[in-house]
């Protein structure tokens, strides 16, 4: 309906103009008119006009998409995947992950109540639309804020020293709620990383008294994505927070390889989650990586900037995001990470991901092409050497959203035939919203801990970002021969 209103606008737009000329014309050079002339210039010239013109606006069209296609690339600072051939034995190790969403503060509850289908949104106690109606939300019910409040409360002068416009800045309930859900995933995985850790020191001061060839030293790093929204004073508290909790552990102290930066999306996160263990692949370098996401939109101003864009979901505007928030934790390993079985069926193996970009916004008026999201899919089955047929479930930050649910389920049957979009497919934006810069590293964790219960392949796709489109390929060990 939209295409045929533009066109009927461009026919009738050449046609006003055409007229217009004509006469002017015509009245300009006192021209005696006859029949012919009046089918000739007010009939066929319009139509061969607009016949023109219609066929130029298809051809660049057609040059836009077949660039997007060839080219895309990532948001937030981080370039697009490169298509690479899937490394042997397998990229990383999945040793731990945690999630705390507001259905759920362990994955296999989540994933329990995602399956059924039932949980949504609810309508929250506090934030209101601009009438005074309350607005769905994915809000966290139990949340201790008194913890977090206390680690916080010191930071801040330490902060103001050496930042004096900072003095008297304090932070937000969006900030405070999102550490808070922050806190127990990262202690879940800040342990189990100081015991991977002492096990390869033990394992290095043993190689070195008995003068055995040494290896290249391991590699520590934290890559947290912190939402773009956050003020930098809050980014800055932000590293302070982690930074102090990291001190309190077994961890060493010095040698972190730290990327606790603003992006933009949460593609962006996890395409530099992605580099990092690539590039410690590429040194022969074992090494260990901590992923931090969390995020909480259950802040008046983030409110307020979505209703201003038209982007919040509300009783006029059934097309916006449900605001919501979570958190999620992972310890990545390569795989040659010592003391290691390859084989353990309780690590979850992590291939390449694939990231595209999408050339016109989701959030856009008309079709939304599938293209790149399926291509995304596409090679990372691809990077996963097994065949569509094998994959048990989809993973995926979609929500209600017409324009996301089209687009998903599109590009699921182009690349995953025989896996039901729909029954097969675990909707963490139905249940929780909009959980914005934490959805990428939630739908990795859900898909690891779906992985552990039913030993099959799972496909993560996101497709929440208006441009930015993600999918990885998880899988169980020991893996089956790669498919010839």
């Amino acid at each position: 309906m939209t295409k045929f209103l533009k066109f009927t606008a461009l026919l009738l737009g050449v046609t006003a103009v055409v007229w217009g000329a004509t006469i002017w014309r015509w009245q300009a050079t006192n021209r005696l008119i006859s029949t012919n002339d009046i089918v000739v210039y007010l009939v066929v010239l319009p139509v061969l006009a607009f016949a023109a013109i219609a066929l130029v606006v298809w051809v660049a069209a057609k040059r836009r998409t077949a660039a997007a296609a060839a080219t895309p690339a990532a948001s937030g600072g981080a370039q697009a995947a490169p298509t690479l051939p899937p490394q042997e034995p397998g990229h990383a190790l999945i040793l731990e992950s945690s999630v705390a969403l507001s259905v759920g503060a362990d994955a296999s509850t989540v994933l329990a109540t995602l399956a059924e289908g039932k949980t949504q949104p609810e309508l929250d106690d506090e934030l209101r639309d601009d009438q005074g109606f309350p607005l769905l939300a994915g809000r966290v019910k139990s949340v201790d804020l008194s913890a977090t409040e206390d680690v916080l409360t010191p930071l801040l002068p330490l902060l103001a020293a050496k930042q004096p416009q900072w003095q008297g800045l304090r932070p937000s309930i969006g900030l405070t709620r999102a550490l808070a859900l922050l806190a127990d995933p990262l202690a879940a995985v800040v342990e189990t990383c100081s015991r991977h850790w002492a096990a390869i020191a033990e394992a290095g001061s043993t190689a070195a008294d008995g003068r055995q060839p040494q290896r290249p030293a391991p590699g520590l790093a934290l890559v947290w994505g912190l939402p773009a929204a956050w003020s930098e004073h809050e980014q800055a508290l932000a590293r302070m927070w982690v930074a102090h909790l990291l001190k309190q552990s077994s961890l060493p102290q010095d040698g972190w390889q730290l990327s606790v930066e603003p992006m933009d999306s949460a593609e962006a996160h996890l395409l530099k989650v992605d580099q990092q263990l690539a590039r410690w692949q590429q040194e022969l370098r074992p090494g260990l990586l901590m992923a931090l996401a969390c995020d909480s939109m259950l802040d008046e101003q983030r409110v307020e900037a979505l209703a201003r864009q038209s982007m919040l979901n509300t009783p006029n505007n059934a097309k916006g995001c449900v605001p919501g928030e979570g958190a999620a934790a992972a310890l990545l390993a390569t795989p040659d990470w010592p003391g290691l079985d390859p084989s353990d069926p309780s690590l979850t193996r992590l291939h390449r991901m694939a990231m595209t970009r999408r050339d016109k916004s989701a959030d856009a008026p008309g079709r939304i092409d599938p293209a790149m999201l399926t291509r995304a899919c596409t090679d990372a089955v691809d990077y996963a050497r097994l065949p569509a047929v094998e994959y048990s479930a989809l993973v995926t930050d979609v929500d209600l959203r017409a324009s996301r649910s089209t687009e998903l389920s599109e590009s699921a049957m182009a690349s995953l035939p025989d896996t039901d979009p729909v029954d097969q497919s675990y909707r963490l934006g139905l249940a929780c919203g909009d959980i914005g810069q934490a959805r990428g590293l939630c739908c990795l964790a859900l898909a690891a801990a779906q992985v552990q219960a039913e030993k099959k392949p799972v496909l993560v796709m996101t497709v929440m970002h208006p441009h930015d489109r993600l999918a990885v390929a998880l899988t169980p060990l020991p893996e089956p021969p790669p498919a010839a």
